[in-house]
């Protein structure tokens, strides 16, 4: 055994992984994860393993991990979402119009399709076709409803690095963490202590 296999900064260890008892902080994220409406906060100095604990509760499956690193703009945050979702960023839908305009030409037998009517009058029907399409194109799932196709797929947002993200952006971003929030959306932001700002969710 190396190690590097023992002592692994910033991924959880295989074979050692201190839960820390005495602060319960396991049970305390999971409760916090699992309270309707609360988005749940976990600050910390660097590399005292906040990810880390993020991890061995909601585990690596179940994190759907945004690095904040990088982020200078709401729209960026949500392509990343939907980068790791594999959702497009806008979708195309086509619709095809047929209709059809019938016309009579009255005295003669000529043409394949006729009508004799009872004084021996033939009318002849000609019938045109006319198609029309259209394109109407839809940006992909943004903000609130995004957060909501998340909890649907069962995940568990964890924005890592929060306050790496523009405090205006952090701003917006927390206010549709609270709503998605609301209707059931688990939702987990991760900062370093010092640098936690009045964007960040649960601060004035």
């Amino acid at each position: 055994m190396k190690a590097s296999d023992i002592f692994t900064p910033g991924s959880l260890p295989q074979y050692t992984y201190y839960d820390r008892a005495e602060l319960n902080l396991e049970f305390r994220l999971l409760e916090a994860i699992e309270t309707r409406g609360m988005i749940s906060s976990v600050a910390g100095p660097s590399k005292s393993g906040k990810t880390v604990l993020c991890e061995s509760v909601i585990g690596k499956r179940g994190m759907l991990l945004i690095p904040g690193g990088g982020i200078s703009s709401e729209d960026l945050f949500w392509h990343r979402v939907r980068s790791r979702l594999k959702i497009p960023v806008s979708k195309t839908t086509a619709s095809t119009v047929s209709t059809q305009r019938e016309t009579s030409v009255k005295g003669g037998v000529e043409g394949s399709v006729y009508v004799v009517k009872a004084k021996g009058e033939a009318e002849r029907k000609n019938a045109t076709g006319q198609e029309s399409s259209q394109t109407d194109q839809y940006e992909g799932a943004h903000g609130i409803e995004l957060l909501e196709r998340v909890r649907d797929l069962g995940f568990t947002l964890v924005v890592d690095d929060f306050h790496y993200i523009e405090e205006s952006t952090q701003k917006s971003l927390s206010e549709q963490f609270k709503e998605a929030a609301r209707s059931g959306a688990k939702i987990v932001v991760v900062s370093v202590t010092h640098r936690i700002g009045p964007g960040h969710p649960g601060q004035p």
